[in-house]
């Protein structure tokens, strides 16, 4: 069903007027369910085009009207892994792409603090912990660094600096921000 209706689906997703129950990372979860990296190839490409197209838009538009934290986790559900979406992070390095990363490292840093990963991962096969580690060894190895670039504030550098630390050292460090 997904192959018939994807047309109308991305332009819907593009446009902001998808309004999932939970959050973006539903429409994920329908493109994982699909199984579309199993499809032929050319359907396979046209499926993938489609969502680094969006998600480098998303870094790179400044009128995009979808968050870049929300297309990402959507990707990241469609596709179950982070390394396609944090190489094209990676290959964005101007200002609006670090700006995006700031309002996503705001947006996240509570859940990552917390051991949690900042969306809902629905699909069995996604392992959770695996993408959670990923995302915070990548926040910590290469964002922190575009963060400070980006002159993000001190006080989200050091809440991503806190996820390198655990149990008794992150808790009483002291620039803890107190969430339980």
């Amino acid at each position: 069903m997904l192959r018939r209706i994807l047309p109308q689906f991305a332009t819907v997703l593009v446009a902001g007027r998808a309004e999932p129950l939970f959050g973006l990372e539903e429409a994920g979860y329908s493109f994982a369910r699909g199984r579309w990296q199993q499809w032929p190839d050319e359907q396979a490409d046209s499926v993938r085009g489609f969502l680094h197209a969006w998600w480098v838009r998303s870094l790179t538009d400044p009128d995009a009207v979808v968050p870049a934290h929300e297309v990402f986790a959507m990707c990241a559900e469609a596709s179950g892994t982070l390394g396609p979406w944090l190489a094209d992070w990676e290959e964005q390095t101007g200002y609006l792409s670090d700006r995006r990363l700031a309002e996503a490292a705001a947006e996240w840093e509570c859940e990552l603090l917390g051991e949690r990963l900042p969306w809902n991962v629905g699909w069995y096969e996604h392992d959770e912990e695996e993408l959670r580690a990923e995302l915070v060894a990548w926040l910590l190895g290469h964002a922190a660094m575009r963060l400070r670039e980006s002159g993000a504030s001190a006080e989200l550098q050091h809440r991503i600096r806190l996820l390198g630390l655990t149990g008794e050292d992150r808790w009483t460090d002291p620039h803890w921000p107190g969430y339980r």
